[in-house]
């Protein structure tokens, strides 16, 4: 029998999450005697969780395997949780990595995934399930079923057709683009907010995104202002360790900045040449392009140049480039679906 349980009563819920997580105990074992494997689908959206510690997501699963760990393991009828933890490591209070939890609670908080920023979509993790009991403390011990295994995928429920602003909107077929990718996501439930700016911290995970979220050594440079665990921090570690962004000379990266034009064409430049696609460049004359070609810095004219001769970024309708303008979600949402088309 397959049960979906939806998303509810997410503000308070997400309060006991983040209560829970930090006062339980590490693991201990309790072997079942008949092997089962679990197959369980998860849809929810990445992009709405805000960084907060766990996130309502609907499931799809074999109730009848759920209630046999329930069975086994002579559950009370309400007020436990049942986990999934990725295999090879042990949960604990102090597990940062990707956690799925089926709550049987007295009030029946459903399904949530926790660490949001460790889940990728469409990728099957294999994980350990373990149990926990409800105490008033809160600090019961996490249980694992040694013989018992999941595998887990979280589809993206996100799709353009929610954001009422960019029905009509030119950039409806990239903004739909990136969402489809899990690269972007609306402001709320029914707002993209095209016209809206974009910081450095959300251009960052944005690319970081698209490359698959990859192992992240710590930052070679000491930013003052990026300190895990922030959401931005991977992506501006790996973009860092990878040469596609600096910080400035006062040791800061400057995460919530909004990111201009100009800084937002250097970016991609230089992510084209980590990917060993360079730009090339015919040798077009970038002051006939654009009436403000005077304004762009000098750190940043090639790539200007680069981008606009590869027709990956375009001027505003007034003929001028407004190199120190802040970039828009559109643009950028248009931007990263055109490097995807140049890098193919």
């Amino acid at each position: 029998m397959k049960k979906i349980i939806s998303l509810i009563l997410a503000f308070a819920v997400v309060f006991s999450i983040i209560t829970v997580t930090k006062n339980v105990k590490a693991a201990t074992s309790a072997p079942i005697a008949t092997p089962t494997s679990l197959e369980i689908q998860l849809s929810g959206n990445l992009g709405s969780m805000n960084g907060l510690d766990g996130y309502f997501v609907d499931a799809i699963y074999d109730e009848n395997a759920i209630q046999k760990i329930i069975d086994d393991n002579n559950l009370p009828e309400s007020n436990f949780d049942i986990y999934f933890y990725p295999t090879g490591s042990t949960l604990t209070d102090n597990s940062q990595d990707k956690i799925f939890d089926i709550n049987y609670g007295d009030l029946d908080f459903g399904t949530y995934i926790m660490n949001p920023s460790q889940w990728n979509y469409n990728t099957p993790y294999t994980m350990d399930v373990y149990y926990r009991i409800n105490n008033d403390d809160n600090n019961a011990p996490y249980v694992k079923l040694d013989n018992y295994t999941a595998t887990i995928t979280l589809q993206n429920s996100l799709s353009a057709d929610n954001f009422l602003d960019i029905q009509n909107n030119w950039s409806y077929d990239y903004v739909k683009w990136a969402i489809e990718q899990g690269l972007m996501n609306g402001i709320s439930d029914q707002i993209f907010q095209p016209d809206g700016t974009l910081t450095r911290g959300m251009l960052v995970t944005i690319l970081y995104r698209y490359e698959g979220e990859p192992i992240a050594a710590n930052l070679t440079e000491n930013f003052t202002d990026v300190t895990p665990p922030v959401y931005y921090y991977n992506a501006v570690a790996w973009c860092n360790a990878n040469g596609i962004v600096s910080g400035y000379g006062d040791n800061t990266f400057k995460p919530d900045q909004n990111i201009t034009r100009e800084e937002l064409a250097t970016i991609i430049d230089r992510y084209c040449a980590y990917k060993n696609k360079s730009l090339v460049n015919n040798g077009g004359n970038l002051s006939n392009m654009f009436s403000d070609t005077k304004q762009i810095s000098g750190w940043a004219y090639s790539a200007v140049d680069n981008l606009a001769a590869n027709n990956i970024i375009n001027g505003m309708g007034d003929g001028t480039f407004n190199p120190k303008g802040t970039a828009t979600r559109a643009q950028v949402a248009k931007i990263m679906k055109t490097v995807a088309d140049y890098l193919e």
